[in-house]
């Protein structure tokens, strides 16, 4: 991995206007050019807001993302920055909870979320099909191991990206506190999750969360930076949104793998004959 800066949108997403979104990210690609970065990282669900969709036009809504993302894909090749958004992925058999990363042009790879969340005041196994597969993008600042939300808590999703080859581990999130809870409580836990993986995994954690209100709460915000050494790069980011631009350092990463090589000296292979389905 070079040095390079790292861009996090942590953004206020309109439930009903994908263009607006489009807009916004649009601008901040260009932003985020200006400010010397090569990535831009958006929360889950960034392009449409975090919602079932399940009174929407389900061939609208899928013309309407793929046109979004072919503009932005422009945009992106325009600026030179690679994107990671988040958006819902339609098919035959149901939606996808998708973050892809877009390179020059071209959707570089597409994660499908693992692992759906259905405790407290998340509903998504009703309403979402879950993928089955780690995903690692190659791009030309670093590889990105993608996990979407609830995924960084399953740590499976982590390790096995880190033996795919990943150097930042990618977290867009849509994580939210219903009213009467504090923020700061939710993100403490998310910042244990954080450093735990940074600094098991040899590897940057990214954390990238919505901003705002929610119907009976507000998202979490505290979108931040961990480094390979475990060390929070900058304070969490408040609730509201925010852009901002951090620099992520490549020899920093290369000497502490030599020094420590945990994922080179992982014996997957050993775990293998535990992975027999539960059922």
């Amino acid at each position: 991995m070079k040095s390079f800066t790292i861009s996090l949108g942590q953004m206020q997403c309109d439930l009903e206007d994908i263009g607006k979104n489009a807009r916004k990210i649009a601008d901040w690609l260009r932003r985020a050019a200006d400010n010397g970065s090569s990535v831009l990282v958006l929360p889950e669900l960034s392009l449409t807001g975090y919602q079932s969709f399940s009174g929407w036009d389900k061939a609208d809504l899928a013309g309407r993302v793929r046109g979004a993302l072919a503009d932005l894909s422009a945009v992106g090749a325009e600026t030179g920055v690679g994107l990671l958004i988040g958006y819902p992925e339609i098919t035959d058999e149901g939606a996808y909870i998708v973050s892809g990363y877009i390179e020059r042009g071209a959707v570089v790879a597409a994660h499908r979320k693992t692992n759906l969340c259905n405790y407290l005041h998340y509903t998504e196994h009703l309403h979402f099909i879950a993928g089955d597969e780690v995903t690692c993008a190659a791009a030309d600042a670093a590889n990105f191991g993608i996990v979407v939300c609830e995924d960084s808590w399953h740590a499976m999703n982590a390790i096995v990206a880190t033996q795919m080859g990943a150097e930042v581990i990618v977290n867009p999130s849509a994580a939210s506190v219903t009213d009467g809870w504090d923020p700061a409580d939710c993100l403490e836990n998310w910042k244990k999750m954080s450093v735990g993986t940074a600094f098991l995994q040899t590897s940057y954690f990214v954390l990238c969360n919505q901003a705002g209100p929610t119907a009976d709460g507000k998202y979490m915000g505290g979108s931040h930076v961990v480094d390979p050494t475990g060390q929070l790069v900058e304070e969490p980011l408040s609730t509201e949104e925010t852009l901002v631009h951090i620099p992520l350092d490549g020899d920093l990463l290369a000497d502490l793998r030599a020094r420590r090589p945990l994922i080179e000296n992982e014996r997957m292979e050993i775990y293998r004959k535990y992975c027999n389905p539960r059922h």
